[in-house]
């Protein structure tokens, strides 16, 4: 066999394990969030068990990752990928600034929501208490944040970019995409006409591809994995703390649609900084 057909069946085989990776986490995810359906509805509609059920599915893309590791990384202990996942030195740079982004981007949000509507008030915010914040921190560090990340951005995004050689925004889109539509199950449980669900599956998905290329460009920077779980973790938290103080439905759903605006201006900006940095590195 020549080189070249070596080269081409092993590029063959493991697009064939990325390809059952993300088939495997789609179908245990949503198999998961069907039978925690079901158990709500025999429990009585007890919210315990919609809480802790979604921690244990939002964990499906690291278990699948962990159970299929020796078939993506033939030549690697798991132990050391662990390791080598939070080794790199934070860049408190990095983090502060996709902070202070986020938050404005939420705390903007907010603002167009009180202008716009009469009933609502920045009083309103003195309702934010240590009680409420407890379980809201609780479940978002131990759901998406640090349940997903090692798949989405450890695994996934550091593939599509070494088959992308250069293309970190191309890379970012397409996991953005994958990430984005295996919550499917979740928008169905909404409870939302469908117009209202259009709206929210359309916000639902852009705000996805934008966070995911605000992540990406931060991690390609700093490949320690706390990096997409702090991001994550903050647009999770800041969404749910602000979400009760925005009114209505149709106000939430406006919010949405707000936020995901100012979330495109964020994702431009992180994508325009890592473009004129990458100039600059390879004019160097």
């Amino acid at each position: 066999m020549t080189e070249r057909n070596l080269n081409t069946g092993l590029q063959h085989r493991e697009k064939n394990y990325i390809r059952r990776y993300v088939i495997t986490t789609y179908l245990i995810f949503w198999g998961a969030i069907m039978l925690v359906g079901i158990l709500f509805l025999l429990c009585g509609q007890n919210k315990s068990v919609m809480n802790w059920g979604t921690i244990g599915a939002s964990w499906v893309p690291t278990i699948v990752l962990m159970c299929s590791f020796h078939k993506l990384f033939p030549e690697e202990k798991r132990s050391d990928w662990i390791k080598n996942a939070f080794k790199p030195r934070l860049k408190i740079g990095i983090l502060l600034f996709v902070t202070v982004c986020l938050v404005a981007a939420v705390f903007g949000t907010y603002v167009i929501a009180v202008q716009s509507n009469n009933e609502l008030s920045f009083h309103d915010l003195k309702g934010i208490t240590i009680q409420s914040l407890i379980p809201i921190i609780f479940f978002a560090i131990t759901q998406g944040a640090t349940g997903e990340e090692a798949g989405w951005r450890g695994f996934l995004q550091q593939y599509f970019e070494k088959k992308y050689p250069g293309k970190v925004i191309k890379s970012a889109l397409v996991v953005g995409v994958i990430w984005s539509f295996w919550h499917t199950p979740l928008w169905f449980i909404t409870g939302l006409p469908p117009v209202q669900m259009l709206i929210y599956i359309g916000t639902f998905i852009i705000g996805n591809l934008c966070l995911s290329v605000i992540i990406a460009v931060c991690y390609v920077y700093c490949r320690n994995l706390i990096v997409p779980m702090w991001i994550h973790f903050l647009s999770n938290v800041l969404s749910t703390i602000i979400e009760p103080f925005v009114g209505d439905v149709e106000s939430v759903l406006m919010a949405r649609c707000w936020l995901a605006g100012f979330y495109i201006a964020v994702a431009i900006i992180f994508a325009l900084w890592h473009s004129i940095r990458r100039s600059k590195i390879t004019e160097n």
